[in-house]
């Protein structure tokens, strides 16, 4: 783990290409996106929406206690 932490670091500390502001590893911004959404949560048009809560209720469930 520590060594490749290391050339992690290492590759994150090249010199950057002209329009960017930092080099990211592999997975990196797909760990942000998914941070990012765990905190905001996702946008679902009005479209999905409707479906899933026509499946619900189909399901028993009442969307209307869904936090939106």
């Amino acid at each position: 783990y520590d060594e490749v932490e290391s050339l992690v670091q290492h590759v994150k500390s090249s010199r950057l290409a002209p329009g960017f502001t930092e080099i990211l590893a592999p997975g990196e911004p797909e760990f942000r996106s998914a941070a990012q959404k765990e905190i905001e949560g996702i946008n679902i048009d009005e479209t999905s929406w409707a479906a899933i809560c026509e499946e619900g209720c189909v399901l028993g469930l009442d969307p209307g206690r869904w936090e939106v």
